[in-house]
């Protein structure tokens, strides 16, 4: 049910676009269904979320003073990478839209440093980003791998800190640190790991 009434959502707001081609927040809105129907998992969901993000772009660059396209760019791009991270587990195809999702979640984390969501978006990219570092065996590149599960552990320690009771933050610093130990441990560090 939820699947068809975000599908009616891009319908609908195809038709809005329609009867205004060239209006901002009217485009604005049919890459946000895209990209809504994109994150249900649906069969289809890297095509659509390739069209949000064509949107998303183009929209950027008319307006590239607007943080929330930025970030809604940074979700497209996160939800390309993850889809190769855990579908076809192509993570030489994961890694340019992780670095670009990392890359707009840190400008749009400067116009807001304080919002906890970004701090946690980018904690996201550092982690995927290492575990695509690692599994790449011919692009192994051990310090750099190190480097981003380090900065995912640090993110979530300072939001745990901030929110202990927040599970996800919990899980996602439990995770991070397990990443960041298996590196170590690549890295032949086993007291560190």
């Amino acid at each position: 049910a939820a699947i068809a009434g975000a599908r009616k959502a891009v319908e609908i707001a195809q038709q809005i676009v329609r009867s205004a081609p060239n209006g901002h927040e009217e485009r604005y809105l049919l890459a946000r269904a895209y990209l809504a129907l994109a994150l249900s998992r649906t069969p289809d969901e890297l095509q659509l979320a390739q069209e949000a993000r064509r949107i998303l772009e183009r929209l950027l660059e008319e307006r590239p003073d607007q943080a929330r396209l930025r970030r809604a760019l940074g979700v497209v791009e996160h939800r390309v990478g993850s889809y190769y991270v855990s579908v076809p587990q192509d993570y030489r195809s994961a890694l340019p839209h992780l670095r670009r999702a990392l890359d707009l979640f840190e400008a749009a984390a400067r116009d807001d440093p304080a919002d906890g969501r970004m701090q946690m978006e980018i904690s996201m990219q550092c982690y995927l980003i290492a575990i695509c570092l690692r599994d790449l065996r011919d692009l192994r590149d051990l310090p750099a791998t190190e480097t981003h599960a380090r900065r995912a552990v640090e993110i979530r320690r300072r939001l745990h800190t901030a929110d202990p009771q927040n599970m996800r933050v919990r899980d996602g610093l439990a995770a991070a640190h397990r990443l960041l130990g298996d590196v170590q441990a690549d890295l032949n560090q086993p007291d560190n790991a």
